[in-house]
């Protein structure tokens, strides 16, 4: 399969969506919390960039502070 560009749901930036090849995709990289998902999960059930991603990952929860 070839690599799918994509259009972040969040930030509107064009990255390549790996859900071919998951083991190689930025979203099996960077590890959000279960809060962190849900709350990803209330704003979009699309694909997102790596660098929205990393800026969640980043992000406390309420529970963290």
């Amino acid at each position: 399969m070839t690599p799918l560009n994509k259009t972040c749901a969040l930030c509107g930036s064009t990255f390549v969506c790996k859900t071919f090849d998951i083991k190689n995709c930025d979203c099996s990289a960077v590890i959000l919390s279960a809060e962190q998902r849900l709350a990803l999960k209330m704003k979009t059930n699309d694909c997102v960039c790596l660098q929205c991603l990393v800026k969640i990952a980043s992000t406390k929860s309420p529970s963290e502070k």
